[in-house]
C-alpha cells in the first residue's frame, strides 16, 4: 500500500474514533436529557446542536469511507429491521397530505421523526463491535441512573406522584427508568472496573425508587415482570450472591423512603371495576376504542402522524361531546390510528423481530458477552413492551434504541454464522462459548 494511502487510512481510523466519541455524547444527550437537570442548557437546544455536529462529522466520515474503503470498519446497514423501519417512515411521509392536521404532521415528521431516524441509522452504522456496544449501553445506564437520582433529589411530589423535567410525566418517568435498568447488571460483575460496578448498583436502586415514586401502574406491572425475569429465572449475567446483595440493598433503600411511595395507587390494579379508565367517557378503554375505529376507517394512511389528539377532539366536537384532546396511552393503537393498518403491521413485526433476535442472542450467541447482552436486552424489552401498552411512546428514542440494538445484535450473529463459529443447522454452540 502506498504511504500516502496508508496515512490516509490511519487518519480515517482516527476520525472514526472521534466520531464514535461524539456519538456517545449524542446518545447521552438524546436519552438522558441533561437540559432537564441543568436547566440553563435548555435555551441552547443541546439535542439539536449535538445532532447537527454529529451529522456533519458523520457525512465527512461517510465520504472518507469511499476514499479509503479498506480502512473503514463500518459494515453494511442492511437488515430486515432496517427495511421495516424504512417502510414505516415512508408510510408516515405518504400520510402527511392526508393527515387531519397536515401542518402538524409535516412538522413532526420533518423534525422529530427525522432525528429519531438519524439516530437509528448512525447507531447501526457506528456500533460494529461488541466493545463499542458495551460502551453505548454503559452511557445509557449512566445517563438514566444519574437522571433518576436527580429526579429523586429535585423532583416534586404532586398528588404523591413524582414529577421532574419538562419532557416526562410520572408515567413516562417510570418508563424511562425501566428502559435501561436491566442493562446495569452487565456491569456489576468482577471483570468490570470498580467505579462501574458501584454506579451500576447505584443506578439500579435509584431507578427502582423512581418507578415506585412515579405511581405509574403500567410501570409497576412492567417492573414486576422484569423483577421476575431477573431474580427468579436462572441468569447468565447475575450471580446468586448479586441477587441477595441487591435485594437487601433494595429493601433497605425502599424501606427508608416508604413515605415517598403511594402504594394505594397500586392497590387499584386489582379493583378495575371502579377505575375511571374503565368507566369514564374519557377513560383509556373508550379512547382505545376510538383509536381502533380510526385505524379501521383509515387503513392506508391513518389520521396522520402526531394527529390522533386532533382527530379525537374533532370527532368529539362533531358528536356533540366535550372536545377534549387526548392521546391513546397505547403505542400499538397509536401507530395504527396514525399510520393505518400497514404501519401497525410494520410496528408489530419490528417488535416481534427484536424479541426474536434478543432471544437468539441469549440462547445461541458464541461469546459470553453476547449471551449476557442478549439476556438483558430480552428482559428489558419485555418490560419496555408492557410499558408502551399503557403509554404513547411509539416514536420515542427509547423504542428506537431497542430496534437499533436488535439490528446490531443480528449483524453480530450473522458475522458469527458466516465465520463458522455457529452451526445453525444443528443449533450447535461451541464448547468454548462460555470460556
Amino acid at each position: 500500500m502506498p504511504l500516502a494511502e496508508q496515512n490516509g487510512g490511519n487518519l480515517h481510523s482516527e476520525k472514526l474514533g472521534f466520531l464514535f466519541t461524539l456519538f456517545l455524547i449524542w446518545t447521552f444527550v438524546l436519552l438522558s436529557r441533561p437540559q432537564d437537570i441543568f436547566t440553563s442548557l435548555a435555551p441552547f437546544r443541546p439535542a439539536f446542536l449535538v445532532s447537527m455536529i454529529v451529522l456533519s462529522f458523520f457525512m465527512f466520515s461517510f465520504i472518507d469511507s469511499f476514499l479509503y474503503p479498506q480502512s473503514s470498519s463500518q459494515t453494511s446497514i442492511s437488515s430486515t429491521q432496517t427495511t421495516l423501519y424504512t417502510a414505516l417512515i415512508c408510510i408516515m411521509i405518504i400520510g402527511v397530505p392526508f393527515a387531519v392536521y397536515r401542518k402538524g404532521a409535516f412538522l413532526f415528521v420533518s423534525d422529530y421523526i427525522m432525528k429519531v431516524a438519524l439516530f437509528y441509522f448512525i447507531f447501526i452504522r457506528m456500533v460494529d463491535t461488541v466493545r463499542k456496544l458495551e460502551r453505548v449501553l454503559l452511557v445509557g445506564c449512566f445517563g438514566t441512573g444519574f437522571y433518576a437520582y436527580m429526579a429523586i433529589m429535585q423532583g416534586i411530589l404532586k398528588g404523591q406522584r413524582l414529577t421532574f423535567g419538562r419532557m416526562f410525566d410520572p408515567n413516562d418517568l417510570a418508563f424511562f427508568s425501566l428502559s435501561f435498568l436491566p442493562f446495569n447488571f452487565l456491569f456489576i460483575s468482577k471483570e468490570n472496573q470498580l467505579h462501574h460496578r458501584i454506579f451500576a448498583i447505584f443506578s439500579v436502586l435509584s431507578s427502582i425508587l423512581v418507578i415506585l415514586m412515579s405511581g405509574s401502574r403500567g410501570g409497576f406491572i412492567a417492573f414486576l415482570a422484569v423483577v421476575i425475569f431477573l431474580f427468579v429465572k436462572k441468569s447468565t449475567s447475575i450471580k446468586s450472591w448479586h441477587k441477595i446483595i441487591l435485594m437487601v440493598l433494595g429493601i433497605t433503600i425502599i424501606g427508608s423512603n416508604l413515605i415517598l411511595v403511594d402504594f394505594s395507587r397500586y392497590k387499584t390494579i386489582t379493583n378495575l371495576d371502579s377505575d375511571y379508565n374503565f368507566t369514564s367517557e374519557t377513560g383509556r378503554i373508550r379512547v382505545w376504542k376510538e383509536a381502533l375505529s380510526f385505524m379501521i376507517a383509515n387503513p392506508l394512511t391513518g389520521v396522520g402522524v402526531d394527529c390522533f389528539p386532533e382527530a379525537l377532539g374533532t370527532k368529539r366536537s362533531q358528536d356533540g361531546s366535550k372536545p377534549r384532546w387526548q392521546t391513546t396511552h397505547n403505542s400499538f393503537l397509536l401507530i395504527g390510528a396514525e399510520t393505518g393498518l400497514i404501519g401497525f403491521v410494520l410496528f408489530v413485526l419490528m417488535n416481534f423481530n427484536s424479541f426474536r433476535i434478543f432471544w437468539h442472542a441469549e440462547q445461541k450467541g458464541i461469546s459470553e458477552k453476547m449471551l449476557k447482552i442478549g439476556e438483558m436486552a430480552k428482559i428489558g424489552f419485555v418490560g419496555h413492551l408492557i410499558c408502551i401498552m399503557f403509554l404513547s411512546q411509539t416514536y420515542s428514542f427509547y423504542w428506537i434504541f431497542y430496534i437499533a440494538l436488535s439490528c446490531v445484535l443480528q449483524k453480530f450473529r450473522r458475522t458469527e454464522v458466516e465465520s463458522g463459529l455457529i452451526d445453525v443447522s444443528n443449533n450447535f454452540r461451541s464448547s468454548e462459548a462460555r470460556l
